[in-house]
């Protein structure tokens, strides 16, 4: 008869178990993954010259002029973003700093929105996109007003 050391005895390690949110989330991965492989490129058409009605553009470039005191000119092409589908709400937007040139100043803006005017910054399902919806505000020749 032999003796058992400690040395020779196997260790049994016991893995917890996954939890149901995580397994929820690696299923989630693994079917964007998925999704991700089987899309198909979109063919790329050709680019027309203007798409958007005249109408808008001279109402932006109206507005442009009120708000700086320059006026509107073509300064160059881009492409318009995909709005996505889906977003998820990352908060209600307390204020927004931005900088602008008005009547040849560059000026940095603070608006802190009222709040029952506060909009929603959401995000795209990538990350890659932060999109402001709703709220009660207009943005005119003085600048963000909220309406209310």
């Amino acid at each position: 008869m032999t003796k058992q050391t400690g040395a020779s005895k196997r260790a049994t390690v016991k893995k917890k178990a996954p939890t149901a949110a995580a397994l929820r989330a690696e299923v989630a991965d693994l079917k964007r993954k998925l999704a991700d492989l089987q899309a198909k490129p979109k063919a790329k058409r050709a680019p027309r010259r203007n798409p958007v009605p005249r109408s808008s553009v001279a109402q932006a470039a109206k507005a442009f002029t009120a708000f700086t005191g320059h006026q509107a000119e073509v300064i160059g092409k881009m492409e318009k973003p995909v709005i996505p589908d889906v977003v998820w709400p990352l908060g209600e937007m307390i204020g927004v700093s931005y900088a602008a040139v008005r009547d040849g100043q560059r000026e940095e803006y603070y608006h802190e929105f009222k709040e029952n005017c506060r909009p929603l910054l959401c995000v795209s399902p990538d990350g890659k996109q932060l999109l402001v919806l709703g709220g009660r505000y207009k943005v005119g020749e003085t600048g963000i007003n909220d309406k209310g």
